[in-house]
């Protein structure tokens, strides 16, 4: 018995590909939430605002996401002169 597949170039069908997987992660269980100590987050936030540093790619090296750097860069950067204070 034959495939029933559609030549290439066949008006009307559009061949199916697989898609390309370069990476799968695959989670068990209930995940606890990673606890960071403040000197290590310091550390990672400056490593962030170094020359040529950029924050996504110092998450990516660190397995964090870019919102949680913003949120640790606003608590753990250094303060500029004249720079308002924010207190929560």
């Amino acid at each position: 018995m034959a495939a029933l597949v559609a030549p290439m170039g066949t008006p009307g069908i559009t061949p199916m590909r697989e898609p390309a997987v370069s990476r799968i992660e695959v989670f068990t269980g209930a995940g606890r939430r990673r606890r960071w100590p403040d000197e290590l987050k310091a550390r990672i936030v400056a490593e962030a605002m170094a020359p040529g540093g950029t924050v996504s790619g110092v998450a990516r090296r660190h397995g964090l996401e870019a919102s949680q750097m913003f949120a640790w860069r606003r608590v753990h950067a250094p303060r500029r002169i004249g720079a308002p204070q924010i207190t929560a």
